[in-house]
């Protein structure tokens, strides 16, 4: 089956809104969709629809200038008279993209070899980056069916850092006159003839003007072939054309014309005055617009000899689309509905001249179609009454936990920097995984004639993190809630998340000690505690009038822990005891996560990108590297004896007691040994119940292969352990290669959340290895 190509190019969006040109690049990025579907049609009626896939063409809020009162988006240069006529945007890389890698699902996952050979295929549902302004389509072409192209144009936003797409343009109608907002149809056929169609397409933030034209790149024989065809229809249209007749159109394409310069230069013999008076035509339809300038047509004409499509492009921008801009269908519609025409009527006036092809002019030659309706009926309204929709967008005013993410400096009076260093160096790099280490009788902090728990070996593992993290997370909370209070104040509560408030009007607890408390007691990575801030940020990109304040963020807190926690975590404790830790009943907790879960349209895949991101902000300064490594340096340089130089005075105590003689219990671990054996993952095995409760528990666990190849610190960073390339997460120091990967589940629990502690283990020992029953009895209840 042979296929067919055509270019879709975007030139220009115009008339866009101030608020869009105002927003911050390095925040917001801005993106042009274009989804083309091909009809294929028989005697009128449809027999295949066929999609293209959707193509993207990202753009900055930086790039949209201000040009004679109004701000434009120039991708083609229409607006500078002299430019180069093909103006391409820079290619965007999967690495320099600020947008989500696109992965495959489980039924689209190919081979090498398969994925190579559809590199070219053009049905492919995956997001196209455009590279510059211009996108190939290409069809099968069947014999006996008309072909149209049907596209449907939108603008989108998107925030750095997420994953999450905002729509701000008008979606598809197919009720009022209106239709024509951010869609557009041609005849396939109807490019053939002309070689490059335009249109206009009307959008609730402003005008895009495309076109499309014939593959400059077809056979030279299919070209010589359409051009024969075209010379010889304008030879009987036109009677004798001594001029048209003489013409050497083969030669014309050996010299290096294209078929769109050698069409443009057969219309013109045939009518020298189209272009004159199409601009004409246009002056008249929007007197009260153009300058003087666009008065002296033939001066214009002639400064653009062998570009007049280019000339007119830019009359459409500056003065208003002409009629002929407008997709056939939508532009009937719209004179149907100015002069209250029936089918009926409309049938009576064509019949006489066309006959039985109404439908097959009106598609591929529109202009014949309403020249006799304005013979009869009058003259066609303005596109610029019924192409635009209503004015619409409205900027997010709400701050997000990406803004205001950060590492605070000595924000509470305490030297943060300090402590920062001094957990940097605690952190030993990668060892086993705790369920792996030999647990000698002895070493636990609080049975000192005990092994340690699993529980006690983790909070050592994941404390020099959390005291680095808690405190940004903490103010991060708190930052979020007062900059949205004035604007809570103004927004009508969202009703679908009314079961996130909380009772009463101020959190009991300070935002240090709830995140502190989450850390100690619930059984978490500091990957899941970052994964919980994510998900926050994507649910309010969901939900745009989701304002997070002091009444709903520690409920939303908690509830995006705990799906972060089962997501993100191989093992992870019931609800039942994480319910307890903050006051709640399990059957609470299953309706909080339930509403989460359903609001969040489970999206909870966190690409290696976006997570990078997010942990970037907690780093300190490069600064602050220096004084670390300045530290390890002096230590090496002593021969073992620490320089005291070398190390802030405020943590030269702290660094005497953290030297690397206290990690020599790690470094004497073998890497690959299980001393224990099977006995001792039966043993863990005993500490692990399936979480299943009554009401709706949530999440299952849907990422038990993720792995964390990268940490926080330079030393976990320099010594991290290399993870499986697919289907990896990275983390801060999560589970993972350093957490419990190598524990082995019964097969009973292969399809359930693994969780330590339960009615049927030691909970007392697991569970709440930190928390007392006297802890417990003083709940914070939310």
């Amino acid at each position: 089956m042979p296929i067919e190509q055509v270019i879709l190019t975007i030139h220009a969006i115009y008339d866009l809104p101030r608020e869009m040109q105002q927003l911050d690049p390095r925040r917001e990025q801005l993106e042009l969709f274009v989804q083309p579907v091909v009809n294929y049609n028989y005697r009128g009626r449809r027999v295949k629809l066929l999609p293209l896939g959707e193509s993207v063409m990202p753009f900055s809020s930086s790039s949209i200038l201000f040009k004679r009162e109004r701000f434009i988006l120039d991708l083609g240069n229409i607006t500078t008279p002299y430019a180069s006529p093909k103006c391409a945007l820079p290619s965007i890389s999967p690495r320099t993209s600020p947008w989500r890698r696109w992965y495959p699902t489980a039924g689209e996952e190919t081979n090498e070899e398969d994925d190579s050979d559809n590199e070219t295929s053009n049905n492919d549902t995956k997001r196209n980056m455009i590279h510059g302004n211009q996108i190939l389509l290409q069809y099968p072409c069947t014999l006996g069916l008309s072909t149209t192209l049907d596209v449907m144009v939108g603008v989108r936003q998107h925030r750095i850092g997420s994953s999450v797409l905002r729509c701000i343009t008008v979606g598809q109608s197919a009720d009022t006159h209106s239709d024509g907002a951010g869609f557009f149809s041609m005849a396939i056929e109807e490019v053939r003839k002309k070689k490059t169609v335009t249109r206009v397409v009307g959008l609730s933030v402003g005008g895009v003007i495309l076109s499309v034209s014939v593959n400059p790149n077809d056979d030279k024989e299919s070209v010589l072939g359409r051009l024969i065809e075209d010379k010889n229809r304008n030879l009987v249209s036109c009677g004798n054309n001594q001029a048209l007749e003489k013409l050497d159109v083969a030669a014309m394409l050996l010299e290096g014309f294209s078929e769109v310069e050698i069409y443009q230069h057969m219309r013109l013999i045939v009518d020298p005055d189209y272009y004159l008076r199409r601009l004409e035509n246009l002056l008249a339809l929007y007197p009260e617009q153009g300058s003087a300038e666009w008065r002296q047509s033939g001066v214009l004409l002639q400064k653009y000899a062998s570009r007049e499509e280019e000339l007119m492009r830019r009359a459409n921008l500056e003065i208003g689309p002409e009629c002929s801009s407008v997709s056939a269908r939508h532009r009937l519609l719209a004179y149907r509905y100015k002069y209250h025409l029936s089918d009926q009527s409309v049938r009576e006036c064509l019949q006489s001249v066309l006959g039985e092809e109404i439908h097959e002019t009106l598609v591929t030659e529109p202009e014949v179609v309403f020249e006799l309706l304005t013979k009869k009926f009058g003259t066609e309204p303005r596109p610029t009454s019924y192409l635009f929709p209503a004015r619409k967008y409205k900027p997010d005013r709400r701050t997000f936990f990406f803004e205001t993410l950060h590492f605070l400096v000595n924000g509470s009076g305490e030297n943060l920097r300090d402590v920062a260093l001094t957990s940097r160096n605690r952190r030993a790099p990668f060892t086993m995984s705790p369920c792996e280490r030999p647990l000698h009788l002895g070493t636990s902090s609080l049975r000192p004639s005990e092994s340690p728990s699993e529980i006690e070996i983790l909070r050592d593992k994941y404390a020099p993190e959390f005291s680095q993290i808690v405190p940004s997370i903490a103010n991060a909370l708190q930052a979020v809630v007062e900059r949205n209070r004035k604007l809570a104040q103004l927004v009508k509560e969202d009703a679908n998340f009314i079961i996130f408030q909380q009772q009463g009007l101020h959190p009991q607890v300070s935002f240090h000690d709830f995140v502190h408390r989450t850390a100690e007691y619930t059984f978490i990575s500091p990957s899941s505690l970052l994964g919980a801030i994510i998900y926050l940020d994507r649910l309010c990109l969901r939900h745009p009038n989701l304002i997070i304040t002091e009444k709903n963020i520690l409920r939303l807190f908690l509830t995006s822990v705990r799906v972060a926690s089962k997501t993100l975590e191989l093992r992870s404790i019931n609800n039942r005891h994480f319910a307890e830790v903050f006051g709640l009943d399990t059957k609470s907790l299953n309706l909080l996560e339930e509403a989460f879960i359903k609001r969040l349209v489970f999206d909870f895949f966190l690409s290696p990108e976006e997570f990078g991101d997010y942990a970037r902000l907690l780093q300190p300064s490069n600064s602050y590297y220096c004084r670390n490594l300045s530290a390890h340096r002096g230590y090496a340089s002593t021969g073992g004896v620490p320089d005291e130089k070398a190390i802030p005075e405020s943590s030269t105590t702290q660094y005497y007691q953290d030297t690397p003689s206290n990690y020599s219990s790690n470094a004497q671990n073998p890497p690959a040994t299980n001393p224990l054996g099977t006995d001792r993952q039966s043993n863990i095995q005993k500490h692990i119940i399936d979480a299943r409760e009554p009401g709706v528990n949530g999440v299952a666990n849907v990422s038990q292969g993720a792995s964390c190849s990268q940490g926080i610190g330079p030393m976990e960073h320099n010594s991290r352990v290399e993870a499986s390339s697919k289907k990896q997460l990275i983390g801060i120091g999560g589970s993972g290669a350093c957490g419990l990967n190598h524990l082995s589940v019964s097969e009973n629990s292969k399809n359930t959340v693994p969780t330590a502690g339960g009615d049927g283990g030691d909970a007392s020992r697991v569970v709440a290895g930190g928390i007392s029953q006297a802890e417990r009895k003083d709940k914070v209840v939310v």
